[in-house]
């Protein structure tokens, strides 16, 4: 009958949503694993680096070079300090454990935080380009640095030798977007 016809069919209708749902809730955890694996394997080569640093410093070098090369250790140490926050952060958002604190603050410092860090992206011969916001958001701080260093972590795997990241920020009259675009190979 008819009736059993549309029963039949808003039972399909029903397991579809089902299984939609379960693909996407499949999808967001591979992401947040993916992203608690990529913080925590992009410590390793900031630490490869300030080893390799204290190595020279050990063998000796020119006295001109050496505040450069304590100035390059303390920005590494800045940068794994950076990842530690995020690790740590990323760990409590997978407890259910984050509060959030809710601030009114300007982008730009958050930008400048991360066009201080490029040195990973010019060793890869890769470009970061930010372009100056003047806008303000209410969000929590930490939450959207780590957000966007993610992006950027990301960007910097998938873009070649040569290539660019540009940062930015739109500001509409609801709500701000925030940009990491590259020149890599995308998704």
């Amino acid at each position: 009958s008819f009736t059993q016809y549309e029963k039949e069919k808003q039972k399909l209708c029903n397991e579809k949503y089902l299984h939609e749902k379960r693909i996407e809730e499949h999808k967001r955890a591979n992401i947040t694993k993916s992203a608690g694996l990529s913080i925590a394997t992009g410590i390793t080569p900031f630490l490869d680096r300030v080893i390799n640093e204290i190595n020279k410093l050990k063998k000796g070098i020119e006295p001109a070079e050496f505040k450069d090369r304590l100035v390059y250790i303390s920005e590494l140490v800045d940068k794994i300090n950076d990842y530690n926050t995020a690790l740590s952060y990323w760990v409590k958002i997978k407890q259910g454990s984050v509060s959030l604190h809710i601030e009114n603050f300007e982008l730009n410092p958050l930008f400048q935080i991360l066009l201080k860090s490029q040195n990973p992206l010019k060793n890869k011969g890769l470009v970061l380009e930010v372009h100056e916001t003047n806008s303000v958001v209410k969000a929590d701080k930490a939450l959207t640095l780590f957000m966007i260093h993610t992006l950027l972590d990301n960007a910097q795997k998938y873009t070649n030798e040569g290539g660019k990241i540009i940062i930015s920020a739109l500001e509409t009259d609801k709500y701000v977007e925030i940009s990491v675009a590259d020149t890599g190979v995308g998704m």
